[in-house]
C-alpha cells in the first residue's frame, strides 16, 4: 500500500518519467507476464518445487531486483534524467524486477490454493471461497492503509508530503536531499515487509507429495458422504499415485 503511495513520486519526481513512457512501459508489462506464467514460474516450481521456488523468486525480486534502480539512483550510478538513457535503464530494470516479482506472485497463489484441501482435511468443509476472498480483502485493506498513511509518515522526517511537478526534481540540488530520504524510508518499509513475508513462508509446511495426500484423502471423504464412487475421488487417488512415483 504505501509502495502505491510512493509510486507517483518516485517516478515523477525521481526519474522524470512522463505519462508518454509510462503508457510505453506500461505495454512492456506483457513480456514478464508472459515469460512468469508460461515459463519461469512453471519450470522453477517443477525442478524446485513450490515452496522453495516462491521463496528463491522473493528473494531475488524483493531483497535487489525491485529496489534496483532506486539503489543506481541514490548512488550516481543512474543516467541522467531527461535523457533517452534514462528511460531505457528504468524499463530494463523494471522488466527484468517484475519478472521476478510476479514468479513470487504466481508462486504464492499456487501456495494459496494448496491451503484449500488442508483445511478441509482440517475442518471436513471445502472453504475456498472464504480463503480467497478473505485474502481479497487484506490485499485491498493493505493497499488502502498503506496509501492513506504515506504522507503521515513523510511529514516528520523532512520529506515534501505535496511536492509541485516541474519544481521538485532529483536534477534540482535544493530538493534531491528531501527526495534522497524518501527513497531511504522506502527501502526500509519495503526491507521490512519483505523480510516478514520471507520469514513466513519458511513455515508453510505442505509439500507435493503432503498436497496430493490431502487432495485424496479430501476426495474419499467426500465421495464416502455421497455413497459412491465419485470422479473427485478417483482424481484425487491418481494425483496421489503421481505424487508417490515422483511425478
Amino acid at each position: 500500500g504505501m509502495y502505491v503511495g510512493f509510486l507517483y513520486i518516485l517516478n515523477i519526481f525521481i526519474f522524470k518519467i512522463n505519462s508518454q513512457q509510462i503508457a510505453a512501459y506500461a505495454l512492456w508489462n506483457y513480456v514478464p507476464f508472459f515469460l512468469a506464467a508460461f515459463i519461469l514460474s512453471p519450470l522453477s516450481m517443477i525442478y524446485f518445487g513450490k515452496k522453495w521456488a516462491t521463496f528463491g523468486w522473493g528473494v531475488v525480486a524483493t531483497a535487489v531486483l525491485l529496489n534496483l534502480s532506486l539503489l543506481l539512483r541514490i548512488t550516481d550510478n543512474f543516467p541522467e534524467n531527461c535523457t533517452g538513457a534514462v528511460f531505457t535503464a528504468f524499463t530494463a530494470c523494471s522488466l527484468v524486477a517484475h519478472t521476478c516479482s510476479m514468479c513470487y506472485s504466481i508462486g504464492g497463489a499456487t501456495l494459496n490454493a494448496d491451503l484449500v484441501e488442508s483445511g478441509e482435511m482440517r475442518t471436513g468443509d471445502r472453504n475456498e471461497g472464504v480463503l480467497f476472498g478473505f485474502q481479497n480483502i487484506v490485499d485491498k485493506a493493505g493497499v488502502g492503509i498503506g496509501s492513506s498513511i504515506t504522507s503521515s509518515v513523510l511529514q516528520p522526517v523532512g520529506c515534501l508530503t505535496y511536492p509541485t511537478p516541474g519544481l521538485v526534481s532529483w536534477d534540482n540540488p535544493v530538493y534531491r536531499p528531501h527526495l534522497r530520504n524518501m527513497i531511504h524510508i522506502y527501502l526500509a518499509i519495503r526491507a521490512v515487509c519483505d523480510f516478514l513475508s520471507l520469514v513466513l513462508l519458511l513455515f508453510y509446511k505442505i509439500d507435493r507429495q503432503q498436497h496430493a495426500h490431502n487432495v485424496a484423502t479430501a476426495a474419499r471423504r467426500r465421495d464416502a458422504r455421497a455413497g459412491g464412487n465419485s470422479i473427485s475421488s478417483q482424481l484425487g487417488c491418481m494425483a496421489a499415485q503421481v505424487a508417490e512415483g515422483g511425478g
